[in-house]
């Protein structure tokens, strides 16, 4: 479940420059 939010919290720190 959290997972989820993990994996989109890493996307979207990365996609954050």
């Amino acid at each position: 479940m959290l997972a989820k939010y993990f994996y989109v919290i890493h996307c979207v720190k990365y996609n954050i420059r």
